[in-house]
């Protein structure tokens, strides 16, 4: 180290020595010595160096601040900022400017996203951002590196269009798409941040990513999308789907809605349009009970009457896939079918006509029906509907007339059985009485000849009678308590 410093000290001084001898004329010119003049005594001392001892040189302050002091604070060494859309033009030397204009309908809401302001027809127009709404963009971020936009690129290799000398780009998006806009810029400016993904912005977000060719984001989209598209959150990606024509996700969504409808049907019914609902009834993948699906109908219906016709009202009562309705909505459903025109041909009702299943599901309720006069009906629907209510009437009759003949045999057949049981019970009490009336006789013969024995006994005064007439005595006592228990009179 020693060596290089002082071979380079010596070899500048000899330079500089040089042309200042070469400028002063009274001084003769000295030969130029070149780094090969020390190379010996470099090599000659290297043995001597300690490549392991680190010095520390005072090499001075950064001090540009010191020599300029009219410079503003923002340009401090200490207040480093990351390139942005977000800073103003002026601080990041923005050479490209972005004017968004909202589709909502057949209205377009421009939103003047440069110096000019802003403006808007309502706050659903607006960005969400609530600290930044112009896109003053770098076309540097824009056109080059992994994330970039193959539009703005291929735009900014053309010279021909008018955007090449105003430097802005006016673009028509939706609503939510122009939402998701900086979520876009920000995954193109910064590579180490965060994708802010959800349910509500994923679709706008894919849209975004083919629209502008950002290969990365939508790449990072459909990652999402697989593992978020589940039946809750489904009715938000076919909303959303069904905005930008996306085939792929409006499909999934639809068969996802469409498989698990018995669940979800009530809500999908008060968040989708009608058109929406629609393509999910009609969905080969439906799976819900007839009479579940009609009170969902009727739902729409009545959240939807403006978006309700004679088409879309025939689409979903289709017999095919609501053979029943349930009775608590089928005069709802009844009224709405006549103020719609739905299948009346002439007075003749059509048994798979949704009239003609409303009518059935409404008959039970034949009591109500008849106490009501229903004169927002035509009169041939007034008739079907008595009819049914009377045909309802005489078969629940009927059917409690059966129950009650039923009854009345099914009480018979038990007194019958009862009055057998009974004439066995006598029967086998008379056995048992005849059984008694005989063992009376019998033990009433034994009693009368241990009378005679004891009698007998009497007349003779001898010991060993004695044991006998005990004996005797004991089986006339036991004998005696045995009448005495059936009650039979003293003998």
């Amino acid at each position: 180290v020693y060596a290089f410093i002082i071979r380079t000290v010596y070899v500048k001084g000899l330079s500089q020595f040089h042309k200042t001898a070469t400028a002063n004329s009274n001084l003769s010119p000295l030969p130029h010595y070149s780094s090969a003049f020390l190379l010996p005594y470099e090599h000659k001392h290297t043995r001597f160096i300690h490549t392991n001892i680190e010095m520390s040189l005072d090499l001075g302050d950064y001090d540009y601040h010191e020599r300029h002091p009219f410079n503003t604070s923002s340009e401090n060494g200490n207040d480093v900022k990351r390139l942005s859309w977000r800073m103003s033009p002026e601080e990041s030397w923005s050479d490209w400017t972005i004017c968004l204009s909202v589709r909502k309908g057949r209205e377009v809401a421009t939103i003047e996203l440069s110096d000019g302001g802003s403006s808007s027809s309502s706050s659903d127009d607006l960005l969400l951002d609530e600290f930044h709404k112009e896109f003053h963009v770098h076309k540097v971020q824009l056109s080059i590196g992994e994330r970039k936009s193959e539009y703005f690129a291929r735009l900014f290799r053309n010279n021909q269009v008018l955007e090449a000398h105003t430097s802005i780009s006016n673009i028509v998006l939706e609503s939510s798409a122009v939402k998701a806009f900086p979520v876009l810029l920000d995954f193109m400016y910064y590579s180490d941040s965060a994708l802010p993904l959800s349910s509500e912005n994923a679709v706008a977000l894919r849209f975004l990513a083919q629209y502008f060719g950002v290969r990365e984001l939508f790449t990072c989209v459909n990652d999402f999308v697989q593992k978020d598209l589940t039946f809750d959150n489904s009715h938000v990606y076919l909303m959303e789907a069904e905005i930008y024509q996306d085939e792929r996700i409006l499909y999934h969504s639809t068969k996802i809605c469409a498989e698990n409808f018995q669940a979800i049907g009530g809500k999908l019914a008060a968040t989708l349009p009608a058109h929406l609902f629609q393509k999910v009834v009609c969905s080969p993948f439906l799976s819900c009970e007839s009479k579940a699906l009609s009170l969902c109908v009727a739902h729409l219906c009545e959240t939807q009457p403006d978006e309700v016709d004679s088409d879309l009202l025939l689409a979903l009562t289709d017999f095919r896939i609501m053979p029943t309705v349930d009775s608590s909505i089928a005069l709802d459903l009844l009224r709405l079918a006549e103020d719609k025109n739905l299948d009346n041909v002439g007075t003749k009702i059509d048994k798979r006509s949704l009239q003609k299943r409303c009518i059935v599901a409404a008959s039970p309720f034949w009591k109500d029906m008849l106490h009501q006069s229903h004169g927002d009906l035509p009169s041939n629907i007034r008739i079907e509907l008595l009819s049914a209510g009377l045909r309802q009437a005489r078969n629940e009759l009927i059917e409690e007339k059966l129950k009650c003949q039923t009854s009345i045999r099914k009480s018979r057949k038990d007194l019958e059985v009862r009055d057998n049981s009974l004439m066995a019970a006598m029967t086998n009490l008379c056995h048992s009485r005849n059984d008694l009336d005989e063992k009376n006789q019998i033990l009433f013969f034994i009693r009368s000849k241990l009378l005679s024995i004891e009698e007998m006994l009497n007349e003779n005064n001898s010991k060993s009678m004695t044991a006998l007439s005990t004996v005797l005595q004991d089986t006339k006592c036991l004998i005696d308590a045995h009448f005495a228990r059936e009650r039979t009179p003293n003998l």
